[in-house]
């Protein structure tokens, strides 16, 4: 199974072959995605701006900090890509921008392990599919791909959406309301028990933000945390071994930042 690492992660070695290759990899973005390659593994990442084309870049290095390559340069057609790429189940590379399009609101896209057949699959419109993808996306249980978009929707407090791997089947499974919590950030998760989970840098009553679930279909959407006014999630979740979720925000003491840990149900939370 690939898996995801802080970009923080690479060793001080890398330190030069960074400083040598800032015009490609200005403001790179969350994750680091491990594909196999022989004895290596490849790392794969997004950077949000620069590069060849000054839109961003999809590049690729091995784990030893050699052959950094840039595999796409992104155009004015689709820029400002977000967040970490995912390798589906069908062996292609799938990632979310969050500008461009015919409407400026976003796309995804999917291209090959080598860096060929870049393809978009799914431009946003604001008022029915949501605006500025945020996160990455994830591959559910199902089959299908999840994600979600900061703007837009019906309520325009952003939405919550999944399609097939060939982009059909585009479907917004939540739009949010300020009632529910705005602005969904980071990629969502999907636990151990199916459900998906997520945060939103909006609260309700002015509150911080919240922390969510909802089932596959859309079903059963609840919030099992709202934050006080200080405390704002940055990032999405993860699930832990011992079955709890763990995340990220703002405030805390001096205003430093919080980890806090809660179960699925929303009990036993603490930071």
């Amino acid at each position: 199974m690939n898996r995801l690492i802080p970009s923080f992660s690479l060793k001080p070695s890398c330190a030069n072959l960074a400083m040598s290759c800032l015009w490609a990899i200005l403001l790179p973005f969350c994750c680091l995605l491990t594909t196999p390659s022989l004895a290596q593994e490849v790392l794969w990442g997004l950077t949000s701006a620069a590069g060849p084309k000054g839109a961003g870049t999809a590049f690729s290095l091995k784990s030893t900090g050699t052959d950094f390559t840039v595999e796409h340069a992104f155009s004015l057609d689709v820029y400002s890509p977000t967040g970490s790429l995912l390798q589906a189940s069908d062996g292609y590379l799938y990632g979310m921008a969050n500008s461009g399009g015919p409407t400026n609101n976003g796309a995804i896209f999917k291209l090959a392990p080598d860096g060929s057949e870049f393809t978009v699959i799914k431009y946003f419109t604001r008022s029915t599919d949501g605006a500025f993808p945020t996160g990455g996306l994830i591959e559910a249980s199902d089959g299908y791909l999840y994600g979600q978009a900061m703007f837009g929707g019906s309520g325009d407090a952003g939405t919550i959406f999944k399609l097939a791997l060939d982009g059909s089947e585009f479907r917004v499974i939540k739009n949010n309301l300020f009632i529910d919590g705005a602005s969904p950030i980071g990629s969502l998760i999907q636990g151990s028990d199916g459900s998906l989970y997520g945060v939103t840098v909006g609260g309700i009553n002015s509150s911080g933000g919240t922390v969510f679930k909802l089932s596959t279909d859309g079903s059963g959407f609840r919030l099992i945390k709202t934050f006080a006014a200080a405390n704002i999630p940055v990032g999405g979740l993860i699930e832990a071994s011992d079955g709890y979720l763990y995340g990220q925000a703002t405030g805390g003491t001096n205003l430093s930042g919080i980890i806090f840990t809660l179960s699925a149900d929303g009990s036993g939370y603490r930071t």
